[in-house]
């Protein structure tokens, strides 16, 4: 895999230009359209600005939309959508705003649904998924006691942590309700975890790029800082996914002693750690490590710091070819049915953490 930086898209763009009229010009200007484009590849729109309620239509990157309401902190927007008779809310990180959203009517505060702060918690159900400690929760509410964000999380990883492979997937409404009506209470509490464009994963990022001031956005972060330290500090998250190895193929000697450094930078910057094994192999497959290895550093450094291990490599052997799209002698990115367990496994660590 090449390594590149994947900038996320800009949020908001306030490109509504003053036009200036004649001294004597009397007539009033027409309000300006306030749109919103589709960046994401696809997503769903929802019947109202909650990820607990249905999907109604379907969008694709490019769509281009007219913004007709929003929540009053603008996570959500509701689009003008052809013919449309259900809800057409969509969270404003899965796209782009041309124009100013100060434009546009906010919904009354009683009218925007309550977050969920209760709900049954579903059954651990995908194997390798942790039982998480009194010693683990502990080390949550440290976190939030130092003034992490109680309600986000952070994901530092590769090509299978962006969020259009990831947990964007049910920002998006293509991890239908059906599958995590059982966490409603957990959806809610990290809803805009759920939409977050991590800083520290990206194609082609392995154990050493995320501790590399190189490759950190030259935007958001500051001079020095790595992709892994800007993402701690940006996100305020109290929890990190943190899932890396596929990118150290080839320099798997290396590999456990990053690891180990991008662990205590996570401790250290008070927050948990959640650590994920890999479904592929290529490490053995490819450049001659011994079977397993990194998986088999990734749960050894998560014992020895007392830290959950989210053992995604077990709950895919079940899965045709575990869990990955098959592309030769490379096999990597995953399929759908491990985009899902990923997802669902994501979901029943999450519930166990808070509770």
């Amino acid at each position: 895999m090449n390594k590149r930086i994947s900038l996320p898209s800009a949020l908001l763009c306030a490109v509504l230009a003053a036009t200036t009229l004649p001294a004597a010009t009397t007539q009033a200007q027409s309000p300006q359209k306030i749109e919103f484009v589709v960046t994401t590849p696809g997503a769903y729109l929802r019947q109202s600005p909650t990820l607990l309620s249905a999907n109604t239509y379907p969008v694709f990157k490019s769509d281009r939309f007219e913004v007709v309401g929003r929540t009053a902190d603008n996570f959500w927007l509701q689009l003008s959508y052809p013919n449309a008779i259900s809800g057409t809310w969509i969270i404003a990180g899965l796209g782009e705003v041309i124009g100013d959203l100060k434009e546009v009517k906010a919904l009354p505060a009683g009218k925007t649904p309550a977050p969920v702060l209760a709900g049954r918690a579903g059954p651990i159900t995908v194997p390798g998924t942790p039982i998480i400690t009194a010693a683990q929760k502990a080390l949550y509410r440290k976190a939030v006691a130092a003034g992490r964000d109680a309600g986000m999380f952070a994901v530092i990883g590769d090509c299978n942590s962006q969020p259009t492979a990831y947990v964007g997937r049910l920002a998006a409404g293509l991890f239908g309700y059906d599958q995590y009506r059982a966490y409603p209470a957990t959806v809610s509490r990290f809803t805009r975890a759920f939409a977050r464009v991590s800083l520290a994963a990206s194609g082609g990022f392995n154990s050493a790029a995320v501790l590399d001031p190189t490759w950190a956005d030259g935007y958001l972060c500051k001079a020095g800082e790595t992709p892994l330290a800007c993402e701690l500090r940006m996100s305020k998250a109290s929890i990190a996914f943190i899932e890396l190895g596929t990118g150290d193929t080839h320099i798997w000697q290396e590999f456990e002693s990053n690891f180990r450094t991008v662990v205590e930078t996570t401790l250290k910057s008070n927050v948990l750690p959640v650590l994920i094994t890999k479904a592929d192999s290529l490490e053995h497959e490819q450049a001659d490590a011994p079977q397993d290895y990194i998986n088999k550093v990734i749960r050894k450094v998560g014992a020895e710091y007392g830290v959950p291990v989210m053992d995604f490599h077990l709950a895919t052997r079940d899965l045709p070819n575990f869990g990955l799209l098959d592309e030769g002698n490379a096999d990597f990115h995953l399929s759908p049915g491990g985009s899902y367990i990923h997802l669902l496994q994501t979901l029943q660590v999450l519930d166990q953490l808070w509770r």
